[in-house]
């Protein structure tokens, strides 16, 4: 089995969200719970074993009345990426 570390929450410096800790650990689980049955991991973005949510569309708000909230890219990101 390859070697492998998992850093959740504020341990790896990603979001430090609450939000964020509980998805991160949530993959973390996952990927315990596979790599202990001796069954491969499938690594690719957005699957059950890699945390790419808080890399790509962390949720935010900003507190005012009424509400803002946003997900993801900008517009004009999404565009640069091809999107």
């Amino acid at each position: 089995m390859d070697p492998w570390l998992y850093a959740l929450c504020d341990s790896n410096n990603r979001v430090v969200l609450q939000h964020q800790g509980k998805y991160q650990a949530h993959v973390a689980a996952n990927a315990i719970i596979v790599r202990a049955k001796g069954i491969p991991l499938n690594m690719h973005a957005w699957g059950k074993y890699v945390a790419t949510v808080d890399i790509a569309s962390i949720a935010q708000v900003v507190f005012t009345n009424p509400e803002v909230t946003t997900v993801g890219l900008t517009e004009a990101a999404a565009i640069a990426k091809g999107y």
